[in-house]
């Protein structure tokens, strides 16, 4: 099953990138491609994960409600360059860029971005530590920022 998967949708995605590691199925959004082609023509990215099946979003310890179930979202971990923070932390200005993005979460070696229904939402979360959610980016950058500095 994994060669029929091994096909361009676009410039810079394909389909084997998104697809679940344990059963290899793939349900993704036609507009959440479009978008993570965007971004890949400004920021190099990996998607740490795409769509999962229940079994493996279990396994990853994901929301039983997951929107990578749903095929409408991605983690997305920014290629290193230099410092990793601050690469984590262009990734997320420039998703907070994109309107179609209504969820955006800020991790410290990722950024998890979603298509949900309604009002956006941003968030951070460190190992260990339950999630924060604020309502606006710049809140989120003040406190990942300080979070890493100290």
């Amino acid at each position: 099953m994994r060669e029929i998967n091994n096909f361009q949708l676009t410039q810079y995605v394909n389909l084997q990138q998104l697809e679940c590691p344990c059963c290899h199925q793939v349900k993704i959004s036609v507009k959440l491609v479009n978008i993570l082609d965007k971004i890949r023509e400004l920021i190099p990215v990996i998607v740490t994960s795409g769509y999962r099946c229940s079994n493996h979003n279990k396994e990853v310890g994901g929301a039983i409600n997951s929107f990578h179930i749903q095929g409408l979202a991605l983690d997305l971990h920014p290629i290193m360059i230099t410092n990793s923070n601050a690469t984590v932390i262009n990734l997320f200005n420039f998703a907070c860029g994109m309107p179609d993005l209504r969820g955006i979460g800020l991790y410290i070696h990722h950024v998890h971005i979603d298509l949900r229904q309604g009002k956006r939402a941003y968030w951070v979360k460190f190992q260990g530590e339950n999630y924060r959610y604020f309502s606006n980016s710049d809140l989120v950058l003040k406190y990942f920022k300080s979070k890493i500095s100290s």
